[in-house]
């Protein structure tokens, strides 16, 4: 599931809203949408990661799936490459990817 970065509070209907409280709205959206089937998500993201040739990784904020399927598909021999937007990489992303771009346009050129 993607989720939406904001880099500027949200103005609208006469309300503000922090990247925090979007951030916290998106979370529990998450959590609702997937309680329950996480099997069937997990199993899904594995078999589509089996399936194909590379990953593209996006490690421009923490995020525990992510560092699991990059792990996985380092494991099974699949390509990795991440774009961390700019922020030093963490030296797993270093060591599962074949290479780490700060740009998003960079990453997919490498592919």
């Amino acid at each position: 599931m993607e989720t939406a970065h904001f880099d500027e509070p949200l103005v609208g209907a006469g309300q503000r809203g922090s990247r925090s409280s979007i951030t916290s709205i998106i979370e529990e959206l998450d959590r609702v949408c997937t309680e329950g089937h996480e099997e069937e998500i997990v199993e899904g993201d594995l078999a589509d990661i089996d399936s194909c040739d590379a990953v593209l990784a996006d490690f421009t904020a923490p995020d525990e799936g992510t560092a699991m399927e990059t792990w996985y598909a380092h494991s099974r021999g699949v390509r990795v490459v991440a774009y961390s937007g700019g922020k030093p990489p963490h030296p797993w992303t270093v060591y599962v990817a074949e290479s780490v771009h700060p740009l998003l346009d960079d990453a997919i050129a490498a592919l």
